[in-house]
């Protein structure tokens, strides 16, 4: 009886149910698997793009958008005009960005749209 009673009290569903449920979210913080995944690859996407810049532009994009330099310390690391190094680094990013554009599915979401407008 006392089983019995308790069930009522707390019933039971089943994880099927409560997963059908629009109201049920996972308490989790952390990111899925698959957005990890999604991650990685858009990681590996970015490296290969940048590994396929010419010398010159790579040299200039990694010290100033990875390494955040200012343009003023990249143009002495590489011995040209602070002029220069903005070509340089204008024309990495647009490589960059179309490179990424290729993979759009792989981009988060407001990044697909601006993607999008620049290749119409």
């Amino acid at each position: 009886m006392d089983v019995i009673r308790s069930s009522k009290r707390r019933p039971e569903d089943s994880l099927d149910l409560r997963l059908e449920n629009p109201a049920f979210q996972v308490a989790s913080k952390q990111e899925s698997p698959e957005q990890a995944a999604i991650r990685g690859e858009l990681a590996d996407h970015i490296q290969q793009a940048i590994m396929t810049l010419p010398d010159d532009q790579r040299a200039v994009l990694v010290l100033i958008d990875v390494q955040g330099l200012t343009y003023d310390e990249a143009a002495q690391a590489v011995s040209a005009s602070i002029g220069t190094v903005k070509s340089r680094l204008s024309r990495a990013r647009g490589r960059l960005r179309d490179r990424l554009a290729e993979r759009r599915e792989l981009l988060p979401e407001r990044f697909r749209q601006i993607a999008r407008r620049e290749t119409q």
